[in-house]
């Protein structure tokens, strides 16, 4: 049997490296990581707030990071070998860079620190006597959380005099804090992830489409052609051509005004009134990884969009208030419904897990245990320890903030819950673009009443948003796909995590550096992001309300999280009971998602493209058909990075968004 036909049967399972190639974590390809780290983060946070480009890190494989990987792979790799006459770097050293670049691409932006320093200079600039934010939760704010000086929050919204220097001094002590609590939650992350590494990748053998394409952009390094085989592959260009050529044809626009352009935004398309509208844009982004998931999940997605507008529509008709307004990434009703689907999902998931999550108990307390974690970035002991460790600062912070205890520990189950939830569907759908169908903070809040919780603890959740990454789940997405590369690696992988701390520690310094350098340069409000412009003053109005307008616990909102589990419960039980049953649990749990309504579609296409190869030209064609969508990735990723070139050279503050949800 040879490899590709190994890889499909066993879901990519099979390790393809070498016992002789040298090991991935080297000096030289740590060096490499953090270079490629400090540019992905200064050049996004640049194109994005200054030159107005493209967003850049919606998506859980950030655009700018796998144009880099790419670009490494493809031509770095090449022309090292042409020069040098000899491979420089190893395929399991391209995989730790590739894996301090995830770690790269969650860290700016609206992914933490862009949100995160908005949204702690929020409450006391955006304060007026009209809004009575002072008088209304002010006093409820701890002295260490946020900078309270005018002038200092002032001159980051509004930018400073020339020649005045940036007062740094005053954000040490808010931002130590933060970064205190958010690398908490990044062990957490972490350590949860080592926990379910060999659960997901070797007893479920979830497919992880984002590691398949890596994959087959690095086949053949590790054989030491020092050229990866897909260059040689016909189809691997004529996917290339097809999306560069397309954002290559619509750039002569970009000088010669009405020039013809080829319509990849889509627009909105009414169906009937009171039914939300379907968006038709074309995001060859995501038609790319997509045609690595598996078949049902992609039909699953699709086919639960639209009957998530049926329903919607149908409410409306009837007159029955489908909701909204638990915060901004909230999806109201609907949204709670598929809450309850996700954490039904995550919880049943996590019963299957009971034997391996004892076994990994058992060799935490007893080294002679069987169980072998000598494969992964953490032994058993270690993840316990830092998960343990991890959680209890992350109650004492959030206790210190001004949260209940009962409070805490809900909105922080609900959170890990999420971050596992959505991590897991990525892991098997390939998606690029998930949120949760509600936060954490929400669901908190909603179950046991604003007016029980209090003030202070209304106004901390406020602050936990900082944390928020577009609902994305933050870490745990990027550090289970680092778990599952860690198969492709030798040596010891115990390095892997060091390397990886070293990137995020890395990452953490160059984005809040350059976020805060030049939002007193330019001034935030200059830079037109939701989420600079919106987000932190939609955060704390919200907030405002709930504490002059207390509530109780919904039990509207719980019966709809309720009816979701049960749902959820029912799919799984027909999933499992009738053979070829088509539907797949996890379309429910994303169907009524802001992401989902953006991109489903994409999916679509390419759940009709995949089926239509597998139809026709079965196992083999899908196989020969793999480069080609591989070729449109790359190619759609270099059209990216080339118009947000163009646009900081002859558009800059005027940028084109080509790339976003």
């Amino acid at each position: 049997m040879d490899k590709a036909a190994q890889r499909e049967i066993l879901g990519s399972q099979a390790d393809p490296v070498s016992e002789t190639e040298p090991t991935g974590v080297t000096v030289r390809a740590v060096f490499l990581g953090l270079v490629l780290v400090v540019c992905v983060n200064a050049f996004m946070i640049y194109t994005e707030y200054v030159i107005r480009a493209s967003a850049n890190n919606y998506s859980h494989f950030p655009i700018y990071v796998f144009c880099s990987f790419a670009m490494l792979t493809l031509l770095g790799l090449p022309l090292m070998r042409w020069f040098t006459g000899r491979q420089v770097l190893s395929r399991s050293e391209v995989f730790t860079i590739l894996i301090m670049g995830f770690v790269a691409g969650v860290v700016p932006s609206n992914g933490l620190t862009g949100f995160l320093i908005v949204v702690i200079a929020t409450p006391f600039y955006f304060a007026t006597p009209e809004n009575h934010w002072a008088e209304i939760f002010h006093g409820h704010i701890p002295s260490w959380i946020a900078p309270r000086d005018p002038e200092t929050v002032r001159g980051f919204f509004e930018g400073l005099p020339p020649g005045a220097p940036i007062p740094w001094a005053a954000w040490v002590g808010p931002l130590f804090w933060w970064m205190c609590f958010v690398v908490a939650v990044f062990g957490l992350s972490a350590s949860i992830a080592a926990i379910l590494k060999r659960q997901w990748v070797h007893h479920e053998r979830l497919t992880y489409p984002l590691v398949g394409v890596a994959e087959d952009l690095t086949e053949g390094l590790e054989d030491g052609a020092g050229m990866p085989k897909i260059l040689r592959d016909r189809r691997f260009w004529m996917g290339f051509s097809l999306a560069f050529g397309m954002l290559a044809w619509n750039m002569i626009g970009y000088f010669s005004v009405g020039f013809p352009h080829i319509p990849l935004e889509g627009r909105s398309f009414p169906i009937a009134r009171d039914y939300p509208s379907i968006q038709t844009r074309i995001n060859l982004f995501v038609i790319g990884f997509a045609y690595f998931a598996n078949l049902d999940v992609l039909f699953s997605i699709w086919v639960f969009r639209l009957l998530y507008i049926l329903q919607v529509g149908l409410f409306n008709r009837l007159g029955y208030p489908i909701g909204g307004g638990e915060d901004s990434w909230s999806a109201g009703l609907t949204g709670w419904q598929s809450f309850g689907a996700l954490i039904a999902m995550v919880l049943w998931r996590l019963w299957i897990a009971r034997d391996h999550l004892r076994a990994v108990v058992q060799k935490a307390l007893d080294p002679a245990h069987p169980l072998d974690d000598r494969d992964g970035m953490m032994s058993c002991r270690t993840a316990l320890v830092v998960l343990l460790f991890c959680c209890v600062f992350c109650i004492a912070w959030l206790w210190q903030a001004g949260m209940g205890i009962g409070m805490i520990l809900i909105y922080g189950v609900m959170s890990i819950l999420l971050y596992i939830g959505i991590a897991r569907i990525v892991a098997e759908s390939g998606l690029l673009y998930v949120r949760g169908p509600l936060t954490a903070q929400a669901f908190s809040l909603y179950l046991l009443g604003s007016g029980a919780v209090g003030p202070a603890a209304v106004t901390a959740s406020a602050f936990t948003y900082t944390t928020i990454s577009q609902g994305q789940g933050l870490f745990f997405t990027m550090l289970t796909q680092v778990a599952r590369l860690e198969e492709f690696m030798t040596g010891n992988r115990r390095r892997i995590l060091g390397a990886v701390a070293l990137a995020f520690f890395v990452a953490l310094v160059t984005s809040v550096g350059v976020t805060l350098y030049l939002g007193y340069t330019y001034g935030t409000f200059n830079f037109q992001t939701w989420h600079i412009k919106s987000g932190g003053r939609q955060v704390f109005g919200a907030t405002a309300n709930r504490i002059l307008a207390p509530f109780s616990t919904d039990i509207r909102r719980l019966s709809f999280f309720g009816m979701g589990a049960v749902i959820m419960g029912l799919l799984t039980l027909l999933r499992y009971r009738i053979p070829g049953w088509p539907l797949h649990p996890i379309g429910f749990t994303v169907g009524c998602t802001y992401f989902t309504q953006k991109t489903f579609v994409s999916v679509f296409f390419a759940w009709a493209c995949k089926y239509l190869i597998l139809r026709f030209g079965g196992v083999m064609l899908y196989r020969r058909m793999r480069p080609l969508f591989v070729g449109l990735l790359v190619g759609y990723a270099l059209g990216v990075a080339l118009s947000g070139v163009i646009d900081i050279i002859w558009f800059p503050g005027q940028g084109h968004y080509i790339h976003s949800v």
